[in-house]
């Protein structure tokens, strides 16, 4: 898993979302919770944390992109194409807010939001070892105060991919040196086994699964 994919992964949304008989979105927009899920790949677009890490699906809302509350924007309160899904808490501190109100873009200047589904995000957030997002371009500064993307609880969740990511590397190049000798050692054919048992954990802090 590259660092890229590790952290704020490119999103594609699919080609089409279910529609009634006549053609048009259903009048219910939770009915797309699942494919929206689906093209956000479990992610919350804004903190990047998985709902696997946040304890499940339950801890995840449809977000209505451009806010739902504001006259130029009742055209697209079931349109799928402007739900997204994010934690309860960058939702929460999201809510109405859109500095762009009124304009095609998402962004003004330095304020505003990136749409996941057609920026690069890489380009605008790094993460650090220990789990803070820095901004690398506009708007970025403006969504990680807004959202408090390093609050405590996701800094530490990223650090924790973070550091089980590396620990995945170090020991699949450990057990791949050791298992490249000849004639192995009983001390280290069992070393290799306690390594492979901690790898499996640490590729289960990594199953970013979609479970129903």
């Amino acid at each position: 898993m590259s660092e890229e994919v590790l952290f704020f992964p490119l999103l594609k949304r699919r080609g089409a979302y279910r529609t009634k008989r006549t053609g048009e979105y259903y009048a219910s927009y939770h009915e797309y919770k699942q494919e929206i899920r689906e093209d956000c790949l479990g992610r919350c677009v804004y903190c990047d944390c998985h709902e696997n890490e946040l304890g499940g699906s339950e801890q995840m809302n449809l977000d209505h992109f451009r806010p739902r509350k504001y006259k130029e924007h009742e055209n697209l309160i079931s349109n799928p194409h402007n739900l997204i899904w994010a934690c309860a808490g960058c939702n929460r501190l999201k809510l109405d807010d859109w500095p762009a109100l009124g304009l095609e873009e998402t962004f003004v200047g330095d304020t505003g939001y990136l749409d996941p589904f057609v920026t690069k995000r890489c380009d605008y957030f790094a993460v650090e070892s220990h789990g803070e997002i820095v901004p690398l371009q506009p708007p970025a500064a403006y969504i990680i105060i807004r959202l408090e993307l390093n609050r405590l609880s996701r800094r530490n969740k990223r650090k924790e991919r973070h550091d089980a990511h590396k620990l995945v590397e170090n020991l699949t190049y450990r057990i791949d040196q050791l298992r490249s000798k000849d004639n192995l050692t009983h001390e280290e054919i069992d070393l290799i086994s306690l390594m492979e048992q901690s790898l499996e954990m640490m590729k289960q802090r990594l199953n970013f699964e979609l479970h129903e």
